[in-house]
């Protein structure tokens, strides 16, 4: 039996136009971008279309975009850079992130600590959002940035980035969102969520792995956090990848073409998939913040009586999410977000992601339903008698 594979949250398949739009770059035209003839032109070419791509996705100026290695890389190279800049010229200077952050975001403001800077974290509420008045609350005249995710990896909520911006506008503090997750599956136009820099994943949408982009918003001060030959706007040093570029470029162009759609269609297979779910199990299936605006295709369900460890080593024709305890026997550390929501070790220990993109089928959802159920209740069966 084929494997269904519902953990796009973490990685998606490389799409087949963008895999022809890489193949160029990695044949005939393998010339340095830099070179002047015709196949370092070809390869410079294509850079500044895929620039032109991206920057159509968020709406910003192409000049705005700095190609990365990807996500971590955008993250450090934003918030460090930022830092580095503005830093030195500052006593104690503060930054604000939430409890919902991706480690780069928070191992990056741990090294901002390193080098001075304080740092404070608000945690979201029940419903698993940051909420703006939290953040205004830790506010102080020193702060210079404040780095909320535009949606949590972990429960798919999607953050008012909009409504903090206009706390930090108004106080004259830089905002930076990690959109790795909502690039390409939501609108992230910069100029709805008013951010300062925004960082992104191409292999969170289509792309390859090991390509990403980071928006600077002009004007925006930023030091470069690598040394060598003068490569994007001399923030971002190194021989592009071109065919990775080019493969960016294509996935930004399917995104903006198909985005309303589906969005459409991953809600309505998120939300059949989770009633047919329940109707197997005969009970309900808890979806954590259900009521919150969530991305299209991340479900955090919770399954009670077992561990998420459990049930996938009883499911291994299906990819789901991580879990987010240590073999199933202790909640690790990045489970404060879960346990903002007022959860237990116990039910943090029983919630499995699951996360559909577009290349899930119903008739996948169909086949993975029951798969899903019948494994959970014999789980309960077996853990049952195991009691006795």
């Amino acid at each position: 039996m084929h494997p269904i594979y519902l953990d796009h949250a973490t990685t998606t398949p490389v799409l087949a136009s963008v895999r022809d739009s890489m193949l160029p770059f990695l044949g005939d035209l393998y010339g340095h971008p830099s070179s002047n003839h015709w196949s370092g032109r070809a390869a410079a070419e294509a850079i500044e279309d895929a620039r032109s791509h991206l920057a159509s996705l968020l709406d910003c100026h192409p000049n705005e975009i700095i190609f990365t290695s990807g996500g971590t890389e955008s993250i450090n190279l934003g918030l460090l850079g930022v830092a580095r800049a503005i830093g030195p010229a500052i006593d104690a200077p503060h930054c604000i992130i939430s409890n919902l952050e991706h480690a780069a975001v928070r191992q990056t403001c741990a090294q901002m600590e390193r080098e001075g800077w304080q740092v404070s974290i608000v945690r979201c509420n029940r419903h698993g959002l940051v909420e703006p008045d939290q953040v205004e609350e830790v506010l102080c005249s020193q702060t210079r940035i404040v780095s909320i995710t535009h949606a949590s990896h972990q429960l798919g909520t999607v953050q008012p980035i909009a409504d903090i911006s206009k706390l930090c506008f108004d106080r004259d503090i830089l905002l930076h969102t990690d959109a790795s997750q909502t690039v390409g599956k939501i609108d992230c136009r910069t100029t709805q969520l008013n951010v300062d820099l925004l960082s992104l994943s191409g292999h969170k949408f289509h792309a390859p792995k090991g390509i990403g982009a980071l928006y600077v918003r002009l004007g925006v001060p930023l030091e470069n956090m690598l040394h060598g030959e003068g490569h994007e706007a001399g923030l971002r040093p190194g021989t592009p990848n071109v065919a990775a570029i080019a493969g960016l470029g294509q996935a930004a162009k399917l995104a903006q073409a198909g985005l309303v759609a589906s969005i459409e269609r991953l809600s309505a297979l998120s939300k059949n998939f989770h009633e047919q779910l329940q109707t197997l199990i005969g009970r309900p299936v808890r979806w954590l913040c259900d009521s919150s605006e969530r991305l299209p295709g991340i479900m955090a369900l919770e399954f009670p009586g077992v561990t998420a460890h459990q049930l996938q080593h009883r499911l291994p024709e299906i990819c789901l999410g991580p879990t987010f305890t240590d073999n199933g026997k202790r909640t690790t550390p990045q489970t404060d977000a879960w346990a903002a929501l007022g959860l237990t070790e116990s039910q943090i220990a029983s919630v499995v992601r699951i996360s559909i993109g577009w290349t899930t089928s119903q008739e996948e959802l169909d086949r993975a339903a029951p798969m899903i159920a019948s494994a959970y209740d014999s789980l309960l069966s077996d853990l049952s008698i195991s009691d006795c």
